[in-house]
């Protein structure tokens, strides 16, 4: 199949609702840059800035949205409505109820917002030119920590980068380099293959991609490493429209950066490499979190159904090492039990991934 770039609907640029959504997106990355550098010093600030930027956009979102119209159709109206009552009721079965319900409130707020957004998008632009654009977007979002690690100095001959911390003209600790670099090469890739750009645009996502591959494996981001292996398979196998030559190309740089890690003893690979087997056999916190999470519910079989309490952890996981489940599915489930996770279900496998279907 031959590759057809097409240009962007330069007309979302001009939507208000983008717009926020596209701030509401850098203002988290640039809250991560300063929580680094300030030592965790500007998080309730940023928290602040984050807050009141979202509250108006929201204000914005529905100031134009008309109610007296079925909006969203009976059935989404009915899961978005089922899915916030429960969530908020559930809180209430937390030892600490205020904790929970601003908790709560951190959680749906931004998820309703981002959902409700891409639905009202959907109503002026058709669905292709809206995916470009937030790949643009989110492209040049997770450029920010990419960009700064080429500026702190740091440079690229160190082969195991998991500790930031000690660098202090990075902005950004490992994890986040990690996965930014993974969601910037991806979305390059989809530039390159589906966006009309100019030359020196193509020439920049190129030089930035090799940057972010070589912060994917030395910084020892184990979900950014499934996440880039996953994503490859994808392409290999099922991006028909991509050159072949290209595909190879992909392939060959991953694994050769991946040998040069390697063959260097302390560095990120054999690092995590011995994290695994350690864990493997002592256990891993978040499962370990997770299967007392389990043994509760059992011992507890009202627990499936009502589940425990949004973001209580000392009913569920009294003596867990972690400060919470560390996973969102998880806060779900054992937070609002079954129910409450079908509900999540829903949005995340079915009515985000129909987006791309234009449902």
């Amino acid at each position: 199949m031959k590759r057809v770039l097409t240009p962007v609907d330069r007309s979302l640029l001009l939507n208000p609702n983008f717009i926020f959504l596209s701030l509401n997106c850098l203002l988290v990355i640039i809250g991560y840059a300063l929580s680094k550098k300030t030592d965790g010093a500007t998080i309730d600030t940023m928290k602040l800035i984050k807050s009141a930027v979202l509250i108006f956009s929201c204000i914005l979102l529905f100031g134009k949205i008309d109610f007296r119209k079925n909006v969203f159709g009976k059935l989404k109206r009915r899961t978005i409505f089922l899915f916030t009552f429960w969530l908020i009721f559930m809180t209430f079965f937390s030892e600490d109820v205020g904790f929970s319900i601003r908790r709560a409130f951190d959680f749906l707020a931004p998820f309703l917002y981002i959902y409700i957004t891409l639905h009202t998008l959907l109503e002026r632009h058709d669905v292709v030119s809206i995916t470009k654009m937030l790949i643009l977007v989110i492209n040049v979002v997770y450029s920010i920590p990419i960009i700064n690690f080429i500026f702190s100095g740091t440079g690229f001959f160190l082969t195991n980068l998991y500790d930031t911390a000690s660098y202090r003209n990075i902005y950004f600790f490992s994890n986040q380099l990690g996965w930014s670099g993974c969601i910037f090469l991806l979305s390059s890739i989809d530039i390159l293959q589906g966006i009309k750009i100019r030359k020196t645009y193509r020439i920049y996502l190129i030089c930035l991609s090799l940057v972010s591959l070589y912060l994917i494996v030395t910084t020892g981001n184990r979900s950014s490493w499934i996440s880039l292996i996953i994503s490859i398979i994808v392409l290999i196998v099922r991006y028909q429209s991509m050159r072949r030559n290209f595909k190879v190309l992909l392939l060959s740089l991953v694994i050769s950066f991946a040998i040069w890690t390697a063959a260097a003893p302390e560095s990120s690979i054999n690092m995590r490499y011995a994290d695994t087997e350690d864990q493997i056999q002592n256990g891993e916190e978040r499962f370990n979190t997770a299967k007392m999470g389990f043994e509760t519910f059992n011992n507890k079989k009202i627990l499936w159904l009502t589940g425990a309490g949004m973001f209580n952890y000392d009913e569920v996981a009294p003596f867990r090492e972690l400060g919470s489940y560390h996973n969102s599915y998880l806060e779900i489930f054992f937070g609002g039990g079954i129910i409450l996770f079908i509900l999540f279900c829903l949005f995340m496998v079915f009515r985000f991934n129909c987006f791309s279907h234009g449902i």
